[in-house]
């Protein structure tokens, strides 16, 4: 499972990838804790199954759950996920991005791969 910070052009802009090779059976987690001082606003986040995986993906703040995803749903696709009003991650707190990998779509592959795509901005809060 691993996790990487975007290089973007304005140093308040956030943004950053999620993905997950986990083992069916094996849940997987990665999480981003607000350094002190800030707010994290998320404006849009893509999920992506491009192997047809099953199992599910839970975006959380902490531990409330926020949006969850049946793979099955997302299989061969991106879904692109625009927030009207975006989410808030104040400082202290964590967003959290949970694959739990129930099947591999793809019989090649040694385990899931998930990924979520979250874009936003990281300002003084």
């Amino acid at each position: 499972f691993s996790s990487r910070r975007r290089h973007t052009r304005c140093s308040r802009d956030w943004s950053s990838d999620v993905c997950s090779s986990d083992l069916v059976g094996e849940t997987g987690s990665n999480e981003f804790a607000v350094p002190v001082g800030q707010v994290l606003h998320i404006t849009d986040f893509v999920v992506q199954n491009p192997q047809g995986d099953q199992g599910t993906l839970v975006i959380s703040r902490g531990d409330e759950q926020l949006f969850t995803y049946s793979l099955a749903n997302v299989a061969y696709a991106d879904v692109d996920q625009p927030l009207v009003t975006p989410l808030e991650v104040r400082a202290g707190e964590r967003l959290v991005v949970t694959v739990t990998c129930t099947g591999v779509g793809n019989p090649e592959a040694e385990g899931c791969s998930s990924n979520v795509v979250l874009s936003g901005t990281l300002s003084a809060g």
